[in-house]
Formats: C-alpha cells, structure tokens, sequence
C-alpha cells in the first residue's frame, strides 16, 4: 500500500516562457501568474526549483507577486558548457504549482551551407559550434564531430573530424 498527498486547491500558478529550449549561456525571464485572484495584502512569495541546476540555474530563486497584481518574473540561465533538461518548478504552499521543461541546446553550423565541385576534386568545409545563433568555443577535451553524406557513392567524407577545445 502507498499513500500519496494530494493538494487539492482552486488557486493556481502558471508558468508563462516564450520558447522552452535556452541557448547555452541564455539568459531569459520566467514569467508566473497565479489565478483566480490578484495576490493578497503584502503580496505572494513564489520560489523557483530547478530540476538540475547546473543545466538550467535560476537567478532570482523567489520572487512575491505584488499586492493586487496577476504576475510576477524569475530569471533563468542555461549552461554554459553543456545541453539537456531540466524541469522548473514554481510553486507557494497554499497554490496548485506548476512545471515546466527547459531544454538546453546547441548545434554545428557548418560553412558553407552546399558546395558544388567535379568529380575527383575536394573541398574544404568550415565546422563551428553554435547555439541559438551565436557561435561558442568548443569546451575542455573539444569536440568530436562526425559527418555523413546522403550519398556515399557520390561524396566521400573521412569518418570524422574533431572541432578542438577553445576553437
């Protein structure tokens, strides 16, 4: 047998974040409204839980709704050297909290985009890390990169490339 505690309130929090997924080093603002009424006389503390705070970090841990007002704001950052998820909690004991998913991301821009050549010569390509669309340095140990074609047959690539730390 397992007993579970349950909350049941009609006073609610919602988590309001334009896009779910941080750059790495993102800073953003975390906007929570509560509902159905404004908050009380001397307002409404709210705290803020990361799942993994070394992936997504909350700035500003509390924050009080204000007298009278629907909403208040945290700020959160993504790592800055790593991706992933994490899950934020917002919450206050005498309201329904909520969650929220943040992904942490990055990727490869590659220079250029296509290339055109003849049979039997080689071109160069230029990998670089970015995330959102600012570029980054590879961190300690650099990255290992490997490339593929949709048509080996036509293109060959060497099995893989390592983008070096700093770089």
């Amino acid at each position: 047998v397992r007993t579970l505690s349950v909350v049941v309130s009609d006073r609610q929090i919602d988590v309001v974040l334009d896009s779910k997924t941080l750059a790495l080093g993102q800073t953003v603002d975390l906007q929570v409204l509560i509902a159905p009424d404004a908050a009380p006389a001397g307002g409404l503390p709210l705290t803020v839980t990361s799942s993994d705070p070394g992936l997504v970090e909350v700035l500003t841990p509390t924050a009080t709704v204000p007298e009278g007002a629907f909403s208040t704001t945290f700020q959160i950052r993504g790592a800055s050297s790593r991706t992933g998820s994490a899950t934020l909690t917002v919450g206050n004991p005498g309201y329904a909290p909520d969650t929220v998913q943040v992904d942490v991301t990055a990727g490869l821009h590659i220079i250029p985009a296509a290339i055109e050549f003849e049979s039997g010569e080689s071109a160069a390509l230029d990998v670089r890390l970015s995330s959102g669309e600012a570029l980054y340095a590879a961190p300690a140990g650099g990255v290992a990169v490997v490339l593929g074609s949709s048509d080996p047959q036509c293109v060959n690539i060497g099995s893989s490339l390592s983008v070096p730390e700093g770089q």
